[in-house]
Formats: structure tokens, C-alpha cells, sequence
């Protein structure tokens, strides 16, 4: 797992923003605790050479909400009747770890021999609602069953 402090977490040492402090159920020293911001961008790199070559993987957000946690899920418009159908995809629900945190599958990538970096981003940067109370412990890459 690549610590918080491992991320590139955009204004993650603005302590307007986010807060680093030591909780005793982390698995690293610190962890940052989301204060508020409304241009949510979180960037994970990592090289493939530490991965298994010609594996898939799939890449977690690890993490805690505090009482304080909202903004993260919005919804846009709708008729002015207040009716709105639709269908909304590809949305992956947070699940309890053994360790009593949540995490959220990102996305997956196939790590091939050539690639000597991996990227990746997590931002919500459209809508600049305001956003609170995430503690995030760090991404995880595991390879897939």
C-alpha cells in the first residue's frame, strides 16, 4: 500500500484544506483528514517494476469518513418537475476491510513489461461543491482473482 504521504494530494500541506494527524488504528504514522475543499485531486504513482509483470491489477482507496464527511456524491439538474430517470453505471460501493476501514476499487490496469510508471488520479474538479471528512490511509494494488 502507498501511504497518503506517498500521493500527490493537491493542497495536502495547506492546513485550511486537510489536516495530518496520528490515529492508532492507521497503518502509517499520520494520515490527512479533509477539512474542506471543492477541487478534490489525488494522484498515486508507483513503479511497475514492484508489481508482477503481465498481472492485472486493480488499485483501492483506503479509508475512514468522520462525522463530518459530506460532498462526495452529487447529482446534477433534473426537470423542473423535480422527476429525473436514468441510470447511473459503474458506480463501485465502499466495503468494510478486516482492518475496520472502507475502500472503493478505483479502476484496473494489466501491468505489461514495458511500462515503467504508474498513474493514477482521483479528482472531482467539474462541479467545485464542497467537500469534508475523508481520512484517507493510502491506495492498494492487488492482483486480481
Amino acid at each position: 500500500m502507498l501511504s497518503a504521504r506517498e500521493l500527490d494530494i493537491t493542497w495536502g500541506n495547506n492546513r485550511n484544506y486537510w489536516r495530518w494527524i496520528s490515529i492508532p488504528e492507521a497503518r502509517f504514522k499520520e494520515v490527512p483528514v479533509l477539512i474542506s475543499v471543492c477541487w478534490f485531486n489525488i494522484c498515486a504513482f508507483t513503479n511497475s517494476r514492484l508489481l508482477s509483470p503481465g498481472t492485472r491489477y486493480s488499485a483501492y482507496i483506503v479509508f475512514q469518513t468522520n462525522d463530518g464527511f459530506y460532498g462526495f456524491i452529487y447529482f446534477d439538474g433534473g426537470p423542473s418537475d423535480g422527476r429525473r430517470e436514468g441510470e447511473i453505471r459503474d458506480v463501485k460501493k465502499p466495503e468494510w476491510r478486516e482492518d475496520g476501514w472502507m475502500e472503493v476499487e478505483l479502476g484496473e490496469f494489466f501491468n505489461e513489461d514495458s511500462c515503467d510508471e504508474i498513474k493514477l488520479r482521483l479528482k472531482e474538479i467539474e462541479y467545485l461543491n464542497w467537500k469534508s471528512g475523508l481520512i484517507i490511509q493510502g491506495v492498494e494494488f492487488r492482483p486480481q482473482r
